[in-house]
């Protein structure tokens, strides 16, 4: 009888054992370390003067990052596309201007975007595996390029960096 205890009882060690081990694991491996996770809101519409700064540091330089833009829009954006203009301000004050253009739906006006309401969530990702070279503080500034103002339809723009 005290043997079958004592077998017990170590079935049950190792099963807690390899359960703690389990979460342990998932634990460390479904975190995310986000450099950069702003988001800038808009009650009625983006104003075409409106420049979005998001400010992050980088320390790791040897690290690849995930860069990517989650934008909102309701069903009265009106076009298909969405055109950014951006600048990048890198720590030894080097800047890199570039336009970026999104589309948000098919031709049949069919949004790419996630969501069941009237609002609909798309992700954009620039670079899967971006690696920063230079260490230290860089600034991203973002206006809107449709023209429109403001620009109504848009709920929020978000952009997120987090260390793969």
């Amino acid at each position: 009888m005290t043997d079958i205890l004592i077998v017990g009882l170590m079935k049950i060690k190792k099963l807690i054992l390899s359960f703690a081990v389990m979460m342990t694991v998932m634990l460390f491996t479904s975190c995310k370390q986000y450099v950069c996770d702003k988001y800038y809101y808009f009650e009625e519409g983006w104003p075409i003067e409106d420049t979005l700064l998001y400010n992050f540091n980088i320390e790791d330089t040897d690290a690849r990052y995930k860069v990517k833009f989650n934008l909102r829009v309701s069903n009265e954006y009106k076009y298909r596309n969405m055109f950014l203009f951006t600048k990048t301000i890198f720590p030894d004050n080097a800047q890199k201007i570039d336009t970026l253009q999104f589309i948000l739906s098919d031709e049949e006006g069919n949004s790419y975007g996630k969501g069941m309401s009237a609002n609909k969530e798309l992700e954009f990702v620039l670079d899967e595996a971006a690696q920063f070279v230079q260490h230290g503080h860089y600034s991203f500034e973002v206006l809107q390029g449709m023209r429109d103002n403001p620009l109504e339809g848009v709920n929020s723009l978000g952009f997120v960096i987090t260390q793969n």
